[in-house]
């Protein structure tokens, strides 16, 4: 699971900390401030990449992290399923249109349930 916290520091600036944790032990197995505004997919690959070494069955996002790039980093380099909802205007792409077969509602759960307790 991808998440991120946000910290106010003044008006036009703030920390955001983006984590990638196992759902099922709660153990962080990445992490990263960034300062400031930024899209959440500059993070999101190197955080999959860090995720090789522990072989996820799955990775479960939010919609943010609803790209094509994203996606083949998942399915491709740490061969593991996407778990990431459809954009409503999502563009077509290969592993977009895998993920309309492969994605799964209960999996998906274990974020929000996991965000409970953090």
């Amino acid at each position: 699971m991808i998440t991120q916290k946000y910290a106010t520091t003044n008006e036009n600036t703030y920390t955001k900390s983006h984590i990638a944790i196992d759902v099922d032990s709660r153990l962080i197995l990445y992490s990263q401030a960034t300062r400031g505004p930024k899209h959440d997919t500059t993070f999101a690959i190197a955080s999959i990449r860090s995720l090789k070494k522990h072989k996820p069955k799955y990775v479960i996002a939010d919609k943010a992290y609803d790209t094509e790039k994203i996606r083949e980093c998942i399915n491709k380099e740490i061969k593991a399923s996407d778990q990431i909802p459809l954009k409503s205007n999502f563009r077509h792409g290969w592993y977009r249109r895998l993920s309309q077969k492969t994605f799964n509602k209960e999996i998906y759960s274990l974020r929000k349930q996991c965000r409970k307790r953090i």
